[in-house]
C-alpha cells in the first residue's frame, strides 16, 4: 500500500467515525489536519471556505493547526477586495502554488498584513467549485522549507 493510500484509508476511517457519531467535528478536523501536516511536511494547515458572491468573495478560515499544536477555531477572513490578484488566480486556476510567498507578485498585498505576521513562506492552495462558485480552499504553509510541487493528494486545509 502506498503512503497516499494509507493516508486515504486513515481519513476514511476518521470520517466514518465522525458520521457514525463516535467522534465530534473538532476531533475529526484536528485528526485530518494531523494527516495533512505529516503528508506535506509543513508547519501549519488550515481549513477555509469561500463566502459571498462573485466579485465580493471572502475566504473564511474556520480551523487551523500547527505541528504539535491544538486545533484553533478562531475565525479569520481574507477579502477579495483586498487581495484581488490572489483570489482571481485561485479562482481561475483552482490551485495556487507559491514556493516563495514573500516575493510572489500576486501575494504582494498580503505580505505585511498576513504573510509576515503568520510566518507564511510558501503556499499550496487548492480550490474546488460548485455551480461555478468557489466553495473550498486548501493550503499549507512551510515556514522552514520551500515547496517542491503539489502532493499526490490534497485535502481541505490552508495557511493561517
Amino acid at each position: 500500500m502506498t503512503p497516499q493510500e494509507q493516508d486515504t484509508g486513515q481519513v476514511q476511517e476518521l470520517l466514518g467515525a465522525f458520521y457514525a457519531g463516535r467522534i465530534d467535528r473538532t476531533a475529526v478536523r484536528a485528526s485530518v489536519m494531523d494527516v495533512i501536516l505529516a503528508r506535506l511536511g509543513c508547519q501549519r494547515v488550515s481549513m477555509w471556505k469561500f463566502e459571498g458572491s462573485a466579485g465580493r468573495l471572502n475566504l473564511l478560515c474556520f480551523a487551523s493547526k500547527t505541528v504539535g499544536g491544538e486545533l484553533d477555531t478562531r475565525e479569520r477572513r481574507l477579502l477579495q477586495s483586498e487581495y484581488r490578484d490572489y483570489f482571481n488566480a485561485l479562482i481561475e486556476r483552482g490551485t495556487y502554488v507559491a514556493s516563495d510567498a514573500m516575493n510572489d507578485p500576486q501575494l504582494a498585498a498580503m505580505r505585511e498584513p498576513w504573510l509576515v505576521p503568520n510566518n507564511v513562506r510558501s503556499l499550496l492552495d487548492a480550490g474546488s467549485c460548485s455551480t461555478a462558485a468557489p466553495t473550498a480552499r486548501s493550503a499549507a504553509s512551510r515556514p522552514t522549507r520551500r515547496a517542491t510541487g503539489a502532493p499526490a493528494t490534497c485535502w481541505p486545509c490552508a495557511p493561517s
